[in-house]
């Protein structure tokens, strides 16, 4: 169970600030952790006047578990686009230490049954992304590459391809190698979409 909120401050300058915060309580059960647990969490985003820079930076805490279990991660991103349409080049950078999870979606997200305690080692990890936007017949399509790497070695290279449609309709597919210094490499596939109405 979790409620999150945010809000908006346009500043003098023109930018926008938006503060954000959310609070958990979990409950896992099954195997691997049980018992519930408190999650703490908040950010802060700042969108540039010419709305084609944002910088933002956040943190997570798993305040209490009944199972001793640590969790908490922070981390932050920049993200420039060359027009405020998202069209031309486009480049972002992020660098994040432990689990920053994904806003609220982290309470539930992850799989208590596949727990290690490689899971829960404090990673560092830093990535890099790069695309160009352009003009279709029906939305924008901008084909990407994206490189991150982890303190303990392991690193991952994707490329793939958004499109954003007028209809408030966003695509993607992204192919992914995953390589680790003591496994073979792994490579995945993924296809997302998302609709607003």
């Amino acid at each position: 169970l979790a409620i999150e909120g945010y809000r908006e401050r346009m500043l003098e300058s023109g930018g926008m600030l938006t503060p954000s915060g959310e609070l958990g309580v979990r409950w896992d059960g099954g195997d691997g952790d049980t018992g519930t647990g408190v999650e703490l969490g908040g950010g802060l985003k700042l969108l540039a006047p010419c709305r084609c820079q944002t910088v933002s930076a956040s943190a997570r805490y798993l305040a209490t578990q009944e199972s001793g279990r640590k969790e908490w991660g922070a981390g932050m991103s920049i993200r420039r686009d060359l027009n405020y349409d998202r069209t031309g080049m486009s480049y972002g950078a992020s660098l994040s230490h432990g689990k920053t999870g994904s806003e609220v979606e982290s309470l539930w997200e992850s799989s208590a049954a596949g727990h290690t305690d490689e899971v829960d080692r404090l990673a560092t990890r830093v990535d890099a992304e790069v695309g160009y936007g352009s003009y279709g017949t029906d939305g924008i399509y901008t084909p990407y590459a994206g490189l991150g790497l982890v303190d303990d070695g392991s690193r991952d290279y994707a490329i793939g391809l958004r499109y954003s449609g007028e209809a408030a309709l966003l695509l993607g597919l992204e192919l992914n190698r995953l390589e680790k210094t003591d496994k073979s490499p792994d490579h995945r596939v993924m296809l997302t979409g998302q609709v607003d109405w």
